[in-house]
């Protein structure tokens, strides 16, 4: 990855737009990168990282902490930057979260961070998880990777040269592709660990199986099956005793099942025998209470027969009974026929009633109409000159109207006259002062003419010199030259007066016009203010006094148009309401004649209301004179009470025959019963039912203690045959896993560096040994050159007594004392050569391998100054040698010695109105 151009924005120190343009350095070599202290040296690199990865280079550094101070609150916050990778060009431009100016209103809002990265093929990949994870695809390392192996920050170098075993490895799994032996290890130790974890819940399945064995403490091999049930025993063992165990309580199984067998044929009999004595019980208690219940029957029946003899005799009174209800219900019709009389009646009646009231109500409505119709006529004859009242109101309103209006008008043109008069007067002064300014130029231009004129006798006298002939004259004598005056002035002051003189009459012209336009506008309007004043009959009309004439005019006239306005809507309300009677007027005439006619078809409908009601109260009282009850209430109740007591009596007779049959048929059913049980107790034998009770259950005891044991038996079978068959099976199984997982786990051990006893490396760190090797080869060869000889790097080949991870620790070799130490025993310039050998001998290699990542550009911020004169020619002299392999090297750095030793620069200088810029030296 090589910068070409990068652009920066309120970034940093840099307060407004600043582009650096890296392209000028060409594609190898070693340029400087130097300055003022705190000018922005380091915020190149920032801003590089930033355009990338969303984040500075440094740790301390924040992306929060990017925008300059410097910069105003409209100026945008962002990094572009142009870069070339793999041949290809590429673009990013990356923004911070910030605060900017709102659009609207005041105040400031916030906008949120942004990239976006444009692509050789012209696609452009937007937004910031987007944006990062395209950046890490296509350069295949995360910004910690990058600043480790491309951009050295500050303070870094020592990092990557004392970095761990567990470090270097996931550094160079990204650079190096080493993940695919990673995943191995990682599956064969999950694999592994399957593997082991399904051997164990074999073994505890095993020893569950185990537990559950059940066994008699009886049983001769008790012991032996006590250390079975505990997994002291093997597993074929175990099964075989399990066997024997099995078989015994099979056979003592089938035995007592043939037990329980006769058992259930004794039981069966004795119940049989038991149900037959109790039903035989049952029979004879039946027996005994059918003949009591016959003879208790048999006694009753005497009295029946007598009551319903009894009954029979009412016989004759339920026929009279009939006969006189028959008799009553045959006069009912004429009670209807009085009681929808009198409804008539009732009906008239209250119409009668309803009438009067109505016609007592019409009478006084009328009354009422004919009095207001009568008042209406008369306040119609009151309003009969509305509609001339009307008209003149309007006139006047109208009338007063006009004038106050042209009085209004004639106002507003007097108050425009003065106006007109006050500016005729002041364009008037403004003449007079032109006129005096111009007399007075107009003399001073003669003065100084005049001046001038005399002064070129002056200037001629001057020159004149004897015996040479004057210009005027001729003369070549000269006795009495004229003088010169001091104070003459020149044509150019001359010239100027003139003009000044001709501007102000100009300006006196121009004021005389406008003068003698506003007397004439003061004139017109004179004359037309005159005119309005004699239309308007004002007598002792005065322009200058008008103000308040005029004004007490228009009041005049507005409180008559007032006052005709009030009359006009009084008038106008007579009108109206004259029409509105006249209107109305018909109506209620005609309601009126109704209401007459109303009242005489009322006075009709009462007198046949009254023949009415006379013919019936006739009709009623020649339909009562055959009654014998007064009212059909009266007859309804005598034939009710007949009814009921006809009744009475003919379900006494029914009750009594009824109960006399019954009891006849009891005393039948009773007889019938009698026989039959005395049948049943003939075929029953009798038996002793204690003795029987007690044979009953000494043998169901007997059954219940063999069923117990017979239950325990089939329990413990079942369950020493299930335990017995998954012994068989997870043992089996167990032992094949056992197999595999031991195979499987060396494999693991081996790969991930766990093998007991052996040197703890894993398979990707020994795959990354070779890659590291060729780059500590590489490292080695800028390292000799930068120590004199001196230091060398290599790798630790194991690690004390196997108890941690090795394969990527570095050591140091001193081939000036022959001895081999820790790289942290390094001075502080010893270091710095040994880290900047090592980040070179990576970049070298990454490069090298086929399909690695490409790193064209390096950065290294300070860590010279570490260095003395003799380290600092010897490293600038191993770094140049990088020009071969097409890479280029930046160094941020104060010592003033590199300024001369390197030609490539970029020289960041602080701004004394503030921020910083930044000049590219090639």
């Amino acid at each position: 990855m090589r910068p070409l151009t990068i652009t920066l924005s309120a970034f940093g120190p840099y307060a407004g737009q600043t582009q650096v343009d890296l392209g000028q350095l060409g594609d190898s070599g070693l340029f400087l990168i130097s300055g003022d202290t705190g000018a922005g040296k380091t915020t190149l690199f920032d801003a590089i990282t930033y355009a990338l990865y969303g984040e500075p280079s440094g740790e301390t550094r924040k992306s929060g902490m990017l925008r300059s101070l410097y910069a105003k609150e409209d100026t945008e916050t962002y990094v572009e930057m142009a870069f070339e990778y793999g041949g290809q060009r590429y673009y990013i431009r990356r923004s911070p979260e910030q605060l900017r100016p709102a659009k609207r209103g005041e105040g400031l809002v916030s906008r949120p961070a942004d990239a976006e990265l444009h692509l050789p093929t012209g696609q452009v990949v937007s937004g910031l998880r987007n944006t990062n994870q395209a950046v890490i695809d296509l350069l295949r390392i995360d910004r910690g990777q990058f600043t480790r192996v491309a951009m050295i920050a500050q303070g870094d170098f020592l990092k990557l040269l004392v970095a761990s075993t567990e470090e270097r490895k996931i550094l160079f799994r990204q650079i190096f592709g080493t993940d695919l032996y990673f995943n191995l290890q990682e599956a064969l130790k999950r694999r592994a660990q399957d593997l082991g974890t399904r051997h164990q819940a074999l073994s505890l399945r095993v020893h569950q199986f185990c537990q559950s064995i059940r066994f008699s403490e009886a049983d001769p091999q008790s012991a032996l099956l006590e250390q079975a049930r505990q997994a002291g025993l093997p597993a074929r063992e175990v099964s075989d005793l399990l066997k024997q165990v099995i078989e015994t309580d099979k056979a003592l199984f089938d035995a007592h099942e043939k037990d329980i067998e006769a058992l259930d044929k004794s039981i069966l009999a004795l119940n049989q025998a038991i149900t037959s004595q109790q039903q035989r019980e049952a029979v004879q208690a039946s027996f005994d209470l059918s003949k009591q219940q016959l003879q208790q029957a048999l006694s009753l029946l005497p009295k029946l027969e007598e009551q319903a003899e009894q009954a029979k005799q009412n016989q004759p009174t339920m026929e009279g009974i009939t006969a006189r209800i028959a008799t009553l219900k045959s006069s009912l019709p004429a009670y209807d026929r009085v009681e929808q009389q009198e409804k008539l009646l009732r009906e008239a009646a209250l119409k009668q009633e309803k009438t009067l009231e109505e016609k007592a109500r019409l009478l006084r409505e009328l009354e009422k109409t004919q009095k207001d119709l009568e008042g209406e006529k008369l306040e119609m004859q009151s309003l009969a000159d509305a509609a001339v009242l009307v008209m003149q109101a309007e006139t006047r309103g109208r009338e007063a109207a006009q004038k106050r209006d042209r009085a209004q008008a004639l106002l507003d043109l007097v108050e425009e006259y003065h106006k007109a008069r006050q500016k005729l007067e002041q364009a008037q002064t403004q003449y007079q002062s032109a006129r005096e300014k111009t007399l007075q130029a107009q003399e001073r231009a003669q003065q100084l003419s005049n001046a001038f004129l005399d002064a070129q006798a002056g200037l001629l006298a001057k020159a004149l010199e004897e015996g040479q002939p004057c210009p005027v004259c001729g003369a070549l004598h000269h006795p009495q030259k004229a003088q010169l005056a001091q104070d003459a002035p020149s044509q150019q002051v001359v010239e100027a007066a003139k003009k000044c003189a001709d501007e102000a009459n100009a300006a006196q012209v121009t004021a005389s016009g406008v003068a003698s336009g506003l007397l004439s506008e003061t004139q017109s309007r004179k004359r037309e203010i005159e005119s309005q004043a004699q239309a308007l009959q004002l007598d002792g009309f005065l322009i200058d006094d008008a103000g308040e004439q005029l004004k007490a005019l228009a009041e005049e006239q507005a409180a008559l148009r007032k006052q005709a306005v009030e009359d006009y809507k009084e008038a106008k309300a007579r009108e109206e309401k004259k029409a509105r009677l006249e209107a109305a007027l018909p109506m209620k005439t005609a309601a009126l004649d109704a209401m007459r006619v109303k009242h005489t078809g009322m006075l009709s409908d009462l007198s046949g209301l009254s023949e009415r009601i006379s013919s019936l109260k006739d009709s009623i009282a020649q339909i009562r004179e055959g009654l014998e009850y007064p009212g059909k209430a009266s007859i309804e109740h005598e034939i009710t009470a007949l009814q009921t007591r006809h009744k009475a009596l003919a379900d006494a007779l029914e009750a009594s025959a009824k109960q006399l049959s019954n009891q006849q048929a009891a005393i039948k059913g009773f007889e019938e019963r009698v026989n039959t049980l005395q049948a049943q107790l003939n075929g029953l034998k009798e038996t002793d039912l204690k003795q029987t009770r007690d044979q009953l259950a000494a043998q169901t005891a007997q059954k219940t203690a063999l069923n117990q044991q017979t239950r325990e038996l089939s329990s413990r079978m079942d369950t020493n045959s299930a335990a017995r068959d998954g012994i068989d099976a997870n043992s089996a199984q167990m032992a094949r896993m056992a197999r595999e997982w031991a195979f499987v786990k060396n494999l693991s051990d081996t790969a991930n560096g766990t093998l007991s006893g052996k040197e703890k490396i894993m398979l990707e760190t020994f795959a990354q040994g070779f890659y590291f090797d060729r780059c500590l080869q590489k490292a080695n060869l800028r390292l000799l050159m930068m120590s004199g000889h001196q230091y060398e790097l290599e790798r630790k080949q194991s690690a004390l007594g196997y108890r941690s991870q090795t394969g990527l620790d570095l050591q140091v070799v001193d081939h000036f004392n022959g001895s081999r130490r820790d790289v942290a025993s390094l001075s502080g310039g010893e270091s710095f050569m040994a880290a900047l050998s090592l980040a070179l001998g990576l970049s070298d290699e990454i490069q090298s391998v086929s399909g690695g990542i490409r790193l064209d550009t390096m950065f290294v911020d300070e860590g010279f100054g570490s260095l003395d004169q003799q380290a600092l020619s010897q490293s600038i002299k191993a770094l140049s040698t990088l020009a071969e392999s097409r890479v280029l090297v930046g160094i941020i750095s104060h010592v003033a010695e590199l300024k001369e030793k390197i030609d490539k620069q970029v020289l960041v200088k602080k701004d004394k109105a503030g921020g910083s810029r930044v000049d590219v030296i090639v």
